[in-house]
C-alpha cells in the first residue's frame, strides 16, 4: 500500500484540543459500543467545499435518533447511558472544540448497528 502525503490537505489544528476530542469520542465508543471500534479518515467534497472527515465507528446498540442533537448539550446523557457513570460533558466538549476549529460533529446510526461519530473539518 502506498500513501501519497502530497494529496492530503493541510489544516491547522490545536494538538491538545484534537487529542481531547478524539479521546472523548474513542472513550464513548469503547464504553457504549464495545471493543471493536474503528477510526477512519478521508477527504470528501460537499457543496464545492472539501472536508477532512474523521469518523469513530462502533457496533454498539446505536443512539435513539431523537437524542442525537441533544447529546451535545452539557449534562445530557442518552437513555442507554443513564445507568452508567459519567457527567454528560464529553460530547458537549467535543462539539465546542470542533466548532472552535470550524468543524461540525454528528452522531449517526450505522447500517447494521452501531454509531458513527463524524467530525468534518473544512479544508
Amino acid at each position: 500500500m502506498r500513501l501519497c502525503l502530497e494529496a492530503v490537505p493541510q489544516i491547522h489544528l490545536r494538538r491538545l484540543s484534537m487529542k481531547r476530542v478524539i479521546g472523548n469520542l474513542i472513550d464513548n465508543a469503547l464504553h457504549h459500543g464495545g471493543s471493536g471500534i474503528e477510526v477512519c479518515t478521508y477527504v470528501t467534497r460537499a457543496a464545492a467545499q472539501p472536508y477532512l472527515v474523521v469518523s469513530i465507528l462502533d457496533r454498539g446498540p446505536g443512539i435513539d435518533p431523537t437524542e442525537c442533537e441533544a447529546l451535545f448539550t452539557p449534562f445530557t446523557r442518552g437513555d442507554r447511558a443513564r445507568t452508567t457513570k459519567g457527567t454528560g460533558l464529553g460530547l458537549a466538549i467535543v462539539k465546542r472544540i470542533a466548532e472552535s476549529h470550524g468543524a461540525t460533529v454528528q452522531l449517526l446510526n450505522r447500517s447494521g448497528g452501531g454509531t458513527e461519530a463524524r467530525l468534518s473539518f473544512p479544508v
